[in-house]
């Protein structure tokens, strides 16, 4: 059986490379006997690796280089490849994205030789624009909890009823039944207390400006408050984390992994009384590193960006609201 070995040399070679730029490459075929070629192609693709299942991009780039029969001897093809795809490479815990150059040989009836290179892609340096939430920008802040506190409450009874419907109960069994029942009533407390403080908070909104920025950017975060009482605020604290997420395994063994990349919790107010009918408007800029992994989704593998707002109000159950941001660079599809 005939040898037929590939390989890929890039021509003026650099460690990172930049959205846009454009490589030239060679690719060199070495053959022992006369070889039938169908297509030596040469592609670029996306691949993850890591702790999940493996998931990659579509070659859309794809050239073919030659076609026809080899005789024994070595044969070199040059050609151009523009790095002009999302996303960039990007080596987490858990998630890990790079590029490859691809070569590969469609030889009939054998194992098609193939080969490949690893680049480093990096995206290209962003002018971020501030902005500020408008009035259109804000929208109402879904804190309605009811179901859960109730279904809570429901929990008890199910261990209640089945104790006193078929067994002969001692003293014991008593005190267990009584605890059990005044358990059952903690998440109804809990659900009017939720209940009168969401009378007295009255309408509560929020807005996220712009909709997507890249790393090095900024979020402005704006809260609007307009209660139907007096209202004491121990705080408002906006929490903004950044989440690696990988799945290996199929069907019941599934696994995911999870990695915090970044946790950082910044305040909008502390200590602060709004009059009943007052209108409050509180803004906070969510400053995103430089360096810092843009929004990735792919099979089983994911960064995701978040913000979770934090009333804090005395004597009564925190509120928390969480929010998905988006992170991405000049020119990225948003992932679907």
């Amino acid at each position: 059986m005939a040898r037929c070995k590939l390989s890929i040399e890039i021509l003026d070679p650099k460690e990172v490379y930049t959205v846009g730029d454009e490589l030239r490459v060679a690719v060199h075929v070495d053959v022992d006997k006369e070889t039938r070629c169908d297509a030596l192609t040469l592609g670029r693709i996306w691949r993850t690796h890591g702790s999940g299942n493996v998931a990659k991009g579509k070659d859309d780039g794809k050239q073919v280089l030659f076609d026809g029969v080899w005789e024994p001897g070595e044969y070199t093809y040059e050609a151009t490849v523009v790095l002009d795809h999302y996303p960039v490479s990007y080596h987490g815990t858990h998630v890990n994205v790079d590029w490859y150059l691809l070569a590969r040989a469609d030889v009939p009836w054998a194992i098609d030789p193939k080969a490949e290179q690893v680049v480093f892609l990096r995206a290209p340096p962003a002018a971020p624009q501030a902005e500020v939430p408008q009035r259109e920008d804000y929208e109402d802040i879904p804190i309605s909890k009811r179901g859960c506190c109730l279904f809570a409450a429901l929990v008890p009874w199910v261990l209640i009823i089945p104790t006193v419907s078929f067994h002969r109960i001692g003293p014991v069994g008593w005190v267990v039944t009584t605890v059990l029942a005044l358990l059952s009533l903690v998440p109804v407390a809990v659900f009017l207390l939720r209940r009168q403080v969401l009378k007295r908070l009255g309408a509560v909104e929020f807005g996220v400006v712009p909709r997507r920025v890249p790393p090095g950017g900024n979020f402005q975060l704006g809260i609007r408050l307009t209660p139907t009482k007096d209202l004491l605020l121990n705080g408002i604290t906006v929490t903004l984390t950044c989440q690696e997420s990988a799945t290996s395994g199929s069907g019941s063994n599934r696994t995911t992994y999870t990695q915090e990349v970044l946790e950082e919790v910044l305040t909008v107010v502390e200590d602060h009384r709004i009059a009943a009918g007052e209108t409050w408007t509180g803004t906070l800029p969510l400053p995103i590193p430089a360096d810092a992994p843009a929004t990735f989704k792919a099979v089983d593998n994911e960064i995701e960006w978040e913000i979770e707002i934090h009333l804090d109000i005395p004597g009564c159950p925190d509120l928390k609201v969480p929010h998905v941001i988006t992170v991405l660079h000049p020119g990225q599809e948003e992932p679907t």
